[in-house]
């Protein structure tokens, strides 16, 4: 027996058991980006998206480290995963599942329908500027110059 915790406890601290210990997560935000080091500050191992399913390697405060269906291994923010593999289907694709606005809203997102709804019962408010907002795309390089110069941290 004492040997046997001696074993585990020297794989463990070589990090061979991980896998062992892996669990999937599922990706909730629209885009994420998956860091090399527990910083949002540059270099991104990958890019991920809503629904991906991750690798759970081991967490670390409010950081999970995980690695990608392509095998990158990086760490990725708390608030941007759940904490489970989540398979998001329709009614309306005739698989068993839940309302495709259900899984729309769900996703903090809207689509054709809802976003219609919402603007008959809102008039007053502003969905062109959402819509200019969500078109913008900030390359990786700028996103390092201004992190830097603005001398940002976690």
């Amino acid at each position: 027996m004492r040997l046997l915790l001696i074993t585990l406890a020297l794989l463990l601290s070589l990090g061979h058991v991980d896998g062992a210990l892996a669990k999937n997560i599922t990706v909730k935000v629209k885009e994420a980006r998956i860091c090399k080091e527990k910083t949002y500050r540059l270099p991104f191992v990958a890019k991920v998206k809503r629904g991906d399913i991750l690798e759970e390697l081991s967490m670390e405060d409010d950081w999970h480290k995980v690695k990608t269906p392509t095998g990158q291994v990086g760490w990725i923010k708390a608030s941007s995963i759940l904490p489970e593999e989540v398979k998001l289907t329709t009614k309306e694709t005739g698989l068993e599942g839940v309302a495709e606005a259900e899984v729309t809203l769900a996703g903090k997102g809207f689509n054709e329908q809802v976003e219609e709804e919402y603007r008959d019962e809102y008039p007053e408010l502003d969905f062109e500027s959402v819509d200019l907002i969500e078109k913008i795309k900030v390359e990786d390089s700028d996103l390092e110059k201004f992190i830097l110069e603005g001398k940002l941290q976690n």
